[in-house]
């Protein structure tokens, strides 16, 4: 019977016909880009984000100078992004606005799939409304250079070529291409290139499993398409790992992307789930919950298409949708692991997605049912999806737009229609590469300070007040003082640098670099997460290294500037120095 369903839904496959002509769906996909993308950069914060975006840039910035990524920095991701940008700052000094340009066409992409994989599969209003919410998530987080976007984008690419496979078996090379596309993923996220690749493979066999012909060999078929979408991951990851052995020792690698997550993310970056009643106040807490009935759902809508497959045949309707459930059902399931240690809706976004896409299938297909418990059902779903993605959205939006922090203020105030900047430009002037970036006014004032008194191929150190407890550093004062980092561990992460051979390599490092200047903040010293990192590690050294070999020079709120010993302290020459910063010559204590 199992049988006779597969070959049902390979019957009305390819009696299929298009619902819209091609040219038209490239013209709705050219309308969907073009449309998303104005709106996501119009209203883009352009606040620079100090450590998830900082370490972004500064890593570009490295690997634009020749550095590898870790062997010669530290990095949890993949290189592909930071390769990216460093092109893309090759072609002009704004590097920021690049930057953003880069993420935003990333997140334009994922809108414009995300509407392509629905426009033939549903209604154009379920198509419409959907796709909606998915812009306006994306809206609601302003995580533009994360490595999470790209990676969503190509496994939404790489589900594409495999549904395209599944309608059209003997093209062979839908498959080929789904597997670089998870090989391209696991250059910008080595996890969840690992993942999606998982969750392919699961969707290979049950495909395979459901729809293979009688007596077609159907565990030797599940091994010939694993095969092949495999040589696609090889093709494209291949080249990246056999290149980087040639200039790394594997032990760098090892260290950052093995060593690290298994001995100490869980305890020191862990998240415990929050209270669902708590999404009242806070709507975003569903988009960690959700995921997990949208696979609960659509494994129902699994079993009920078989069942009615097996009894009465699949409509074409039935068909497509079967399709999809296949495919990202194990997608949202088992990126949801992925999300289940540092529990936010940020880690989530990555099964929130695919999600979606489930909920829209659901949506669909309750609506058209025509009972009132199937619109009812409808209804609830669209109503959850909803509270999910857009009030988080509308309030960043809104005080944003009345901040005066985004390009659509600066555009107003160029029109003459707006008086607001969208940047504090009373603090201090912006150089090239921060232009339209907006960043807490101590941070411009420290940038100027560093910039003004060091050299431009001078290397620095941005640590924190103490260094026996770390949430995190503020990583882009590299990028925003144009300095190269001073260590190999400029990116701070519990766990890590609060460890004795960690603090000892980081000395080591400021002595072999001849670092004079030290920027010391401590704006994250209070934060507090119910993990690891609230804890002392009890080790100090770097601590009193530096209060051994500098002092304190000057000063702009938490931030602290300090300047190796035996070296004159600059004086501050009116008229040019940013407002708000005062000199300051006395020692800092360490923190005990």
């Amino acid at each position: 019977m199992v049988a006779e369903s597969g070959a049902t839904i390979r019957k009305e496959i390819t009696v299929e016909r298009e619902r819209l002509p091609r040219k038209r769906i490239f013209l709705w996909l050219a309308g969907i880009f073009t449309s998303s993308f104005l709106l996501l950069f119009l209203l883009m914060d352009l606040r620079l984000n100090p450590f998830d975006e900082g370490l972004v840039l500064v890593n570009a910035m490295r690997t634009l100078n020749g550095d590898v990524v870790h062997r010669d920095y530290y990095s949890p991701y993949g290189p592909a992004t930071y390769y990216i940008l460093a092109g893309l700052f090759k072609l002009d000094e704004h590097w920021f606005i690049l930057g953003r340009i880069y993420g935003v066409t990333i997140m334009a992409g994922i809108v414009t799939t995300f509407f392509g994989l629905l426009i033939k599969q549903t209604t154009i209003v379920t198509t419409l409304t959907f796709t909606g919410i998915c812009v306006i998530l994306l809206l609601g987080t302003p995580f533009y250079l994360y490595p999470l976007f790209p990676s969503v984008l190509l496994s939404l690419i790489g589900s594409t070529l495999l549904l395209r496979w599944f309608r059209e078996k003997q093209s062979h090379a839908m498959l080929l291409l789904a597997g670089c596309m998870t090989g391209a993923i696991a250059l910008f996220r080595y996890d969840a290139g690992f993942f999606v690749a998982v969750a392919h493979v699961v969707a290979l066999a049950g495909h395979i499993l459901l729809c293979a012909e009688p007596g077609g060999q159907r565990y030797r078929q599940i091994v010939q398409a694993g095969m092949l979408y495999g040589a696609g991951i090889a093709i494209v990851f291949l080249p990246f790992a056999v290149a980087y052995i040639w200039v790394s020792p594997i032990s760098a690698f090892y260290n950052d992307i093995i060593d690290y997550p298994l001995h100490y993310y869980a305890s020191m970056r862990g998240l415990p789930f929050p209270n669902l009643s708590g999404s009242l106040d806070h709507p975003e807490i569903l988009i960690i919950y959700l995921p997990a009935l949208a696979v609960v759902i659509s494994t129902i809508g699994i079993t009920t298409i078989g069942r009615s497959a097996t009894l009465r045949g699949l409509s074409s309707n039935d068909s497509r949708h079967l399709l999809l459930f296949l495919v990202f059902t194990p997608l949202t399931a088992i990126l949801y692991y992925k999300g289940v240690v540092r529990v936010s809706a940020m880690h989530m976004l990555m099964s929130f997605i695919p999600s979606l896409l489930l909920f829209s299938l659901f949506f669909d297909r309750a609506w058209g049912k025509g009972t009132a418990r199937g619109r009812l059902a409808a209804i609830l779903v669209l109503a959850l999806t909803f509270w999910a993605a857009i009030p988080p959205a509308l309030v960043r939006v809104i005080s944003d737009l009345a901040q005066a922090q985004t390009p659509l203020n600066a555009l107003l105030a160029y029109k003459g229609l707006s008086g607001r900047r969208p940047t504090d430009d009373k603090y201090c002037p912006l150089v090239p590469a921060m232009a339209l970036a907006s960043q807490n006014p101590d941070y411009s004032i420290v940038s100027a300070y560093i910039r003004r008194f060091s050299q431009p191929t001078e290397k620095i150190f941005v640590g924190l007040n103490r260094h026996d407890k770390i949430f995190i550093n503020s990583v882009y004062l590299y990028f925003s003082t144009g300095r190269q980092p001073g260590t190999h561990w400029q990116q701070f992460d519990p766990g890590i640098q609060t460890r004795l051979d960690i603090q000892s390599q980081i000395i080591s490092d400021l002595e072999i670099n001849k670092i004079r200047w030290v920027v010391r903040d401590g704006n994250f010293e209070n934060v507090q997460e119910p993990n690891e990192s609230s804890r002392s590690s009890g080790v100090y050294i770097l601590d009193h290294y530096l209060s051994g070999h500098y002092r304190r020079v000057a000063r702009s709120g938490a931030l602290e500037v300090w300047l190796i010993n035996g070296t004159t302290a600059p004086r501050l020459p009116g008229g040019e120095s940013c407002f708000g910063l005062s000199a300051d010559s006395s020692p800092a204590v360490t923190p005990a």
